[in-house]
């Protein structure tokens, strides 16, 4: 099985500066299994130590963030040693902090460039997608970026030029969607310092 990280960090010290549950990225994760069964090792983290710990026992064939005001250069520290050390493994954004001006975009690639995609919008059924076309190259984004293919919610740079997907259909109904909770990906974050998010 490929393992696959998420990771939706919050700082931490004296306190837990954003203490709720990675729901988002576990709704990711659970959709992931359920449209592609039994192919993946999937582990969702909240702390950077975690992470840390980790990476330091397996490294991710794709490793995914969550992008907020509030941790992206946190995130983004992670990205530049991953990728220095292990330029294999697939680098995935996604979440509110990009831009919604093309101005607001280009800006956003120029300052992260290590980034090999980015999810707009929704990205549960986008990272299926994305999954997908990587397994068809095994995994080589080199290979995927050539010839600008467009992939649905999904955002990535080739050359100077930023390929942009076609947005997919909103979900309108969450219980369309597997819960995180019930397949057991929240259990590691009842600690008694996160706070559990529902929907």
């Amino acid at each position: 099985k490929q393992n696959i990280y998420f990771a939706d960090f919050s700082h931490t010290g004296t306190i837990v500066s954003a203490n709720f549950f990675p729901l988002a990225i576990g709704y990711v994760a659970a959709n992931l299994n359920a449209e592609l069964p039994g192919q993946f090792q999937i582990e969702l983290f909240k702390y950077p130590k975690d992470l840390s710990s980790a990476l330091s026992r397996k490294i991710p064939r794709l490793l995914g963030f969550s992008n907020y005001s509030w941790n992206i250069n946190l995130s983004y520290e992670y990205v530049k040693q991953i990728k220095r050390r292990f330029p294999e493994t697939v680098i995935v954004m996604g979440g509110p902090n990009y831009g919604l001006s093309q101005d607001e975009i280009v800006d956003f690639w120029n300052r992260y460039p290590l980034i090999d995609f980015y999810i707009v919008f929704e990205g549960e059924r986008a990272m299926v997608e994305l999954v997908r076309a990587l397994q068809s190259v095994n995994y080589d984004v080199k290979s995927l970026k050539k010839g600008n293919k467009t992939l649905p919610n999904c955002h990535y740079k080739s050359g100077n030029i930023i390929v942009q997907g076609d947005p997919l259909p909103r979900i309108n109904d969450l219980s369309e969607l597997p819960s995180p909770y019930l397949l057991g990906l929240m259990d590691k974050f009842f600690d008694e310092i996160l706070i559990p998010m529902i929907s």
